[in-house]
This record gives structure tokens, sequence and C-alpha cells, in this order.
């Protein structure tokens, strides 16, 4: 669910500019529907598309032309974004190495790495790269820390809306022996498909252990916790900016191609799936003992997230330039 996230932040942002009207447009997916039923729309309106819409006539929903259209699909094929392109005179896309580049105005690529081949190839495309576009919520920098304990003893487990390859459990099950020395809270998403393994397998057996269902103020618990272990989506950078170490499990091979182990400020210990339960104990109690590892984590998220990025995003979008 990072996709949409990332486009409500925008959305929010923009929305407090009066004249700025918004649609977004998505697979009408049930919990995509209980997400935006949750949320006060300001200045937007949703357009939920039949689950089993073609791609290509997706267009054909929207009834009116719009002054910039925005892609958050990754990957996106030039016959795709072709049928969107009498729609906008402006194409922007995040997180994009498709072959519709060609048509883009502008790509965000602030999760994804950009070869140096794709940036030559297509030159009449502006490309914006790294973490320093990557609209977190300005929520979350109000929570930034000033200090890092020296003792860890605060321990919070999220692994995303869904966490479809249930590294909840992995987590838990690693960490089994040794839980009663920390406290310890997990956060379950929105869309997590196993409450009903979670409830009769987990909540009583750990019972030290605060489980914690879709929580509206996730940045408190990321201000709380002294590690976190989350999965490689938006939730990396939300860590980094409030100053939280952390140790990444990656839900997918799009996730363990993300590039954020290239800034420093996460431990990513690879594909979830194929992390092995000591790697992952060895690991933790690397961090938990490393208090000068943990402080370099911590300086090197400071030094690449600024809290400013949805002023930068929001200049592209309305064709202001922001440094």
């Amino acid at each position: 669910m990072g996709h949409l996230y990332r486009i409500l932040n925008i959305s929010d942002y923009l929305g407090n500019t009066e004249h700025i009207k918004i649609t977004i447009l998505t697979k009408g997916h049930k919990e995509t529907i209980d997400f935006f039923s949750k949320k006060s729309l300001k200045n937007y309106n949703v357009i939920f598309l039949p689950n089993d819409v073609d791609k290509f006539s997706e267009s054909n929903f929207i009834t009116s032309n719009f002054d910039t259209i925005i892609f958050d699909t990754l990957d996106n094929e030039i016959e795709y974004l072709k049928s969107f392109a009498n729609k906008t005179n402006k194409i922007i896309s995040f997180d994009d190495l498709g072959t519709g580049l060609s048509l883009c105005d502008t790509v965000i690529n602030a999760l994804v790495n950009t070869p140096i081949e794709i940036i030559n190839k297509y030159k009449q495309t502006q490309f914006l790269i790294g973490p320093s576009y990557l609209p977190i919520r300005k929520e979350i920098m109000n929570y930034r820390k000033s200090k890092l304990s020296p003792l860890v003893q605060n321990v919070l487990i999220t692994m995303g809306g869904s966490d479809p390859s249930g590294l909840t459990f992995k987590v838990l099950d690693s960490l089994s022996s040794f839980l009663n020395d920390f406290s310890v809270k997990v956060i379950i998403g929105p869309s997590f498909k196993n409450l009903l393994m979670l409830k009769k397998e987990y909540i009583e057996r750990f019972n030290s252990v605060e489980f914690l269902l879709s929580v509206s103020n996730i940045e408190e618990y990321m201000n709380w916790a002294d590690i976190a272990f989350c999965s490689g989506g938006l939730t990396v950078y939300e860590l980094a900016a409030i100053g939280t170490p952390s140790l990444v499990l990656c839900q997918n091979q799009h996730e363990n191609t993300n590039v954020f182990p290239k800034y420093g400020f996460n431990i990513k210990l690879g594909l979830g799936e194929e992390v092995g339960s000591s790697e992952l104990t060895n690991k933790f109690f690397n961090l938990v003992n490393g208090y000068e590892l943990r402080k370099e984590l911590v300086q090197k998220g400071y030094e690449y997230i600024d809290g400013y990025a949805l002023e930068r995003v929001s200049g592209v979008i309305l064709k202001e330039e922001i440094s």
C-alpha cells in the first residue's frame, strides 16, 4: 500500500491549495476502499476502477482533461501511457524504468536504482533521483529524535499494510527466546491477511508482546522504538527521518532491488523469505550491542532526509523550481 500512502501524502499537501483539484484513479479493492473511507478528502475525489478492468481501458474512466497526470504504478509500458496522453499535457511517474519513459516529462525515482544508460537513453525526460524526492508525511518530522538512547529497550515490528510474506511471524519466531528481555510492539496493517493465525498462534503465545491493529499514529511508535524491523518500502525512510535504526526484510524481489541500502541508514537483511533465523538474530544483537553503529545509521538518515521532499515534488507538479 506504499503507493497509496505516497499519492495521499502528495494529495493532502496540494489539497491545502484551494484552486487545485485532484482526482485519484485506483482499483476498487476492498482494502483500498476501506483505506480511503477512513480519510478526510480535502479538495480531491477518488474514482474506483472495476478490479477486472483492462489496464489499457483505465483512461476511459476519466471524463475530463488534467494539467498533470501522475503515475505511481511501476515500470509503465509505452502503450499504457499512450492511452492517457490525450488527457493531459504533462506526465509525471514515480519509480519507473519502463518503456513509457519516452512519454514522461519527469520521472521521480526515489526508491529504485536508475542506471545511467536509462538516463542517457531518455534525454528528453527529467530524472529526479534519491530520498530527497520521497514525499513522506510532514508529521513525521515532528517526531525526529533529539538524542539516541545508548540502551536498547523498545523494539518495534511493522511489516507494512498487508505483510504478504508473513515476515511478522518470521521475526517473532526468530526472536522468541529473547522477547521478554525487551518491550516489543507489533503493528498489524489494515490489509493483513493472516489475522486468524495471528490470534490463534501468536497473541496468546507471546503474551509479553503488544499487538496493535491499524494504528493511525504510527510515527509515535517509530519514535518510541530504539530499533525497528520493517519491510523495504516507505517505512524505511520514515524510520530514518525520525532517527530509529532499522533492520529491513524485503517482501518481494522489487523491494529487494530498491536503492535504499546505498544510503547507509539501515541494515538490509535481504529478501525476507530467504533470511534465516540465526542471521536475523545475529544482525539484531549486533545492532542492540552496537551503539556507534546505531548512531552512524541515524546520522546518515538525517543527512539524506531533510523533510522537504513534499515541497520539492509539489514544486515539480506545479511547475515551480524548489531546490
